[in-house]
Formats: structure tokens, C-alpha cells, sequence
């Protein structure tokens, strides 16, 4: 039976470690002949799963680092194991099949393949490969970067920054919503599309250049603004106590699902945290900086692939990049 992210029953079996281990065959991730070390992994070890490994535990971790290379695999089998981050860094290039995946620290990246009951995000997380999750809840203090596919089979709520940069889709209801001491924000440069119901609260703010999809009823108590192109059944956005910019269109169309991936948008962007100057990988192409509010800082364009960032205090920005084709993307970066 599905389930939201709650919380977890994790089973440590391990004490501190701070070694490099690889796995070796197949097998248990908790068996002493699945590693090089014939040992077991402890948290703070870094860890490097090569083969196909069963969890029968779930994998608890506070620093360290996890890598799911592309040969490797990790699996619950069906029987709903956890994994929980709260601090360090996982890292999957390969097939992470499990019941739930509880970020509560740290830092998350996947360019492979994850398929997961539920998945609570409260620290950061970039996707450049797939994601399907039954239940999705990104909590504030918290930043996704969704810059491939992402497919929510049931509900999505968000109450942190949120990027989509390429496909997302919610089977059924979405909504940004900060119930908590903070406002949610949802950048949406690629295509969003929603299922069912939709919904901005209070406070919380929806942006961006790119495409939405409702199929039933939207509700907005919040800021929606950007070139947004937002379709609905009625070519309407529902309206409560929420305002919407001028340059947000509206439409009817459906949601398409044959979006042509291969137009995915990536670029570069290094250092990052910076201290007075970002080099990005596009160059002499427009480009504009947000705080997370969704202020509007800065508007230019890289001098060579340069963006001066030398007169921001200190914090956490999002910069918007337009290319020549007009493709648009967002990322987030620090500033020492």
C-alpha cells in the first residue's frame, strides 16, 4: 500500500568508519563479503556500490558519501527499506529502487535512475536523470533542481525553492504551499504538467518562462508572475486572493507528454560557491539574478562566459540564463 513520507525505521549496524570501500559481487549491502574491505559500511566511510546490492536494512547516513555507480544497483526487493541523509552527500549514476528516500541534510545528485514509494527533500537535490516517486514533499529551507524527468504518480507539494528546468508531471494534485514560517517558491522554465487540481497559497510565489498544464481546478492566493504559460480547461486561472503579472498567457491545451527531451537545457556554472566573479559555459548571453524571494537583483550579460557577482552580500541566488535560441534555465548559487 502506497504511503507518504513520514519518517523512518532505520536499523544502524554499524559504528564510524572513515574509509573507501567498493563492493566486489553482488549481494547484501549489509554482508561483510560484499565489500573489499570484508567489512561493512559505517557511516562517514566513503562507499561505492558497483554491483547489484539488496538492502535489509534500511541505510542510515550523517556524513560521508554514498556512490550508486552506473554498473550498480541498490533495492528494498519489495520490502520497504529507507534511505535516510542527514548530512554528507549521495551520489547515483545507476537504479535506486526503494520504498522511501528522506533527505534531511545534506546534499543529493542523480543522473540515473530512481524509483521510490516517497521522497521528502530538506536539503538539496539536483536531478539530471529520472525520478518516479509515488509522493513527492520538498520542505522550505530546501532547494530541487529538476533538470530532466520527474514523474510524480500521486501528489507534489512544495514549501522550499524549487527549479524545473525540463519535464515534471503530477498524476494527481499540486501544490505550492508553505504552511510553516517561510514562503515557497516554484520556478518553472520547463514544462509542468498537472493532472488534477493546482494550487499557490499565501505568500508563496510561482515564476519563470515556461509551460503549464492544469487539468482541473487551480486556485491562486499567491504571486504568479514571469512569462509563465499557463493551460487550463477554461483557458482561466482561478483566482482567489492572489495576484498575476501582465506577461503570464493563458491557454487550453492539454498536457503533452512527447516533449521533446533532446531539447533538455544544460550549462555550466563554476565556481560555485563564488566569491566576485561566476564563469558560465554560455557566453555573451543575457542573463538575470533573483534572491530567493524572487526579487529581481541584477539584469546583463556575460562578459566572456563572466557574470560579476563581487557587489552581493553574502547568501543564496538563483541566476536565469535566455541563450540565443531563446532557451531558458535556472540554477542556484552561493555567494561567499
Amino acid at each position: 500500500m502506497k504511503r507518504i513520507l513520514l519518517g523512518f525505521a532505520l536499523i544502524s549496524t554499524v559504528s564510524f568508519g572513515q574509509q573507501t570501500i567498493n563492493s566486489v559481487q553482488d549481494g547484501d549491502f549489509f554482508a561483510f563479503g560484499t565489500w573489499d574491505c570484508f567489512c561493512l559500511p559505517a557511516d562517514g566511510d566513503t562507499v561505492n556500490v558497483n554491483h547489484d546490492l539488496n538492502m535489509n536494512f534500511g541505510i542510515p547516513y550523517t556524513m560521508g558519501m554514498i556512490t550508486v555507480n552506473a554498473s550498480g544497483s541498490l533495492s528494498d526487493g519489495g520490502v520497504d527499506k529507507d534511505i535516510y541523509i542527514n548530512g554528507g552527500q549521495f551520489v547515483n549514476f545507476g537504479t535506486v529502487n526503494i520504498d522511501g528516500f528522506w533527505l534531511d541534510s545534506g546534499s543529493v545528485y542523480n543522473s540515473g535512475t530512481m524509483i521510490l514509494d516517497s521522497l521528502l527533500t530538506q536539503g538539496d537535490f539536483i536531478n539530471d536523470g529520472q525520478i518516479n516517486v509515488f509522493d513527492f514533499a520538498h520542505d522550505q529551507n530546501a532547494t530541487f533542481e529538476n533538470n530532466s524527468i520527474l514523474e510524480i504518480t500521486n501528489n507534489f507539494n512544495n514549501q522550499g525553492t524549487f527549479l524545473n528546468n525540463d519535464l515534471m508531471t503530477v498524476v494527481n494534485d499540486a501544490s505550492i504551499c508553505n504552511i510553516q514560517t517561510m514562503d515557497a517558491l516554484f520556478f518553472n522554465e520547463g514544462t509542468l504538467c498537472v493532472e488534477n487540481d493546482f494550487a499557490v497559497c499565501s505568500g508563496d510565489t510561482l515564476s519563470g518562462a515556461g509551460t503549464i498544464y492544469i487539468a482541473a481546478a487551480s486556485i491562486n492566493d499567491g504571486v504568479v508572475n514571469g512569462t509563465l504559460h499557463i493551460n487550463t480547461p477554461s483557458g482561466a486561472f482561478g483566482l482567489n486572493t492572489g495576484t498575476v503579472g501582465p506577461s503570464v498567457t493563458f491557454g487550453t491545451d492539454a498536457c503533452g507528454l512527447s516533449t521533446d527531451l533532446s531539447e533538455a537545457k544544460q550549462w555550466d556554472l563554476f565556481p560555485n560557491p563564488a566569491n566576485n566573479v561566476i564563469i558560465s559555459s554560455e557566453q555573451n548571453i543575457e542573463y538575470v539574478i533573483y534572491d530567493l524571494s524572487g526579487k529581481l537583483l541584477k539584469s546583463a550579460f556575460t562578459i566572456n562566459g563572466s557574470v560579476d557577482v563581487s557587489n552581493l552580500s553574502t547568501g543564496a541566488y538563483l541566476i536565469e540564463m535566455t541563450n540565443k535560441a531563446g532557451t531558458v534555465e535556472t540554477k542556484k548559487f552561493m555567494k561567499n
